[in-house]
């Protein structure tokens, strides 16, 4: 009986440490080796899902790119003519108004360029709040490219500057903006002490000036002022050659030669005029007055007025004859014994 006790007792034993076992350990090996398989069969029927988009090559969005270049590109405003000037005088203005010389000078070009009024008083406006010398004669420069009769007065107030070539330039550019309100400050400028601006006065005088001017500058030629002559042979009237001619000391015309010429390639001096100076210098019959019609003569070869050419011929021809027994003597006197 203890016997069987014992047996009874160790299979007792034995199921419960089966039991306790079973309960601790997962399911079977066989079970969970089959997941997998059960797993892979629905994979290979199921529909694949949706991918992520994959970016293009590079050729691929190279050949989309003319066909989005072929849309036409919205059309860039057109800015008006006026706005347009308008806003190129408005950044001129303002590099003007800078301290910096470069500025001042690409405005100075600008605005020359420019053109028109409001350009010019720009610059004149930039006169009267001061620049350094160098830029008021370019400033100077500019106003004549614009040629602006509205410049004048600041032309005339430069004038008179404390700087000698500041001075000769403004009266300069009132000479070639044609001033006719300058004449006054011209004929003061020919006493100026500086030669460079009596020099530019007599110049410009001959631009702008009147007969009004002639009395000044013979006594500026009298005073040997560069130009003065040129002036009066610019301002002479035909009653002025018997005063021309009165210069001409015994006959000697060097010292007037230069009026006779401006008044000989004067344009606006008239032929009759031009006929009787010649007429006048066949009367003096000196040698100066004889190469001075020959002189006028070759000019006038090939082109001028045929009456001018004419009387010019006549007169050399008139002198030649009336000097001919002189100048066969003067001739035979070298070989002539004594």
């Amino acid at each position: 009986m203890n016997g069987s006790w014992v047996v009874r007792s160790a299979m007792f034993a034995t199921l419960c440490l089966r039991s306790h076992v079973s309960a601790q350990v997962p399911a079977a090996p066989a079970a969970q080796a089959a997941k997998p398989v059960a797993a892979a069969a629905p994979a290979a029927t199921v529909a694949p899902a949706a991918t992520a988009p994959v970016a293009k090559p590079a050729a691929v969005a190279a050949a989309a790119a003319p066909a989005a270049a072929a849309a036409p590109a919205a059309p860039a405003p057109v800015m008006k003519p006026e706005a347009a000037r308008a806003e190129v005088l408005q950044t001129a203005k303002q590099r003007l108004a800078s301290g910096d010389d470069a500025n001042v000078r690409a405005a100075l070009q600008t605005l020359s360029e420019l053109g028109g009024d409001p350009a010019a008083e720009a610059i004149v406006a930039r006169l009267h709040r001061g620049l350094p010398p160098q830029l008021i004669e370019l400033a100077i420069d500019s106003l004549v490219l614009l040629h602006r009769p509205s410049a004048a007065p600041a032309l005339l107030e430069l004038a008179q500057h404390r700087r000698a070539p500041i001075r000769a330039r403004a009266i300069g550019a009132l000479g070639a903006l044609h001033a006719r309100n300058a004449q006054s400050a011209l004929l003061f400028a020919l006493d100026d002490p500086s030669p460079d601006v009596r020099s530019a006065a007599a110049l410009a005088l001959g631009a702008v000036g009147n007969a009004r001017a002639l009395p000044a500058l013979w006594a500026a030629a009298d005073r040997g002022v560069e130009h003065a002559l040129d002036a009066v042979a610019s301002l002479a009237t035909p009653a002025e050659v018997k005063t021309v001619l009165g210069r001409a000391h015994e006959g000697d015309i060097t010292p007037v030669k230069a009026v006779l010429q401006g008044l000989m390639a004067r344009k606006t001096f008239p032929l009759d005029a031009k006929v009787n100076l010649v007429r006048a210098l066949q009367k003096l019959g000196t040698p100066s007055a004889r190469a001075c019609l020959v002189q006028w003569l070759d000019e006038r070869k090939t082109e001028g007025e045929p009456r001018l050419r004419q009387a010019l011929f006549a007169a050399i021809k008139q002198i030649d004859s009336a000097h001919a027994p002189i100048k066969f003597e003067s001739a035979a006197a070298p070989g002539a014994k004594p």
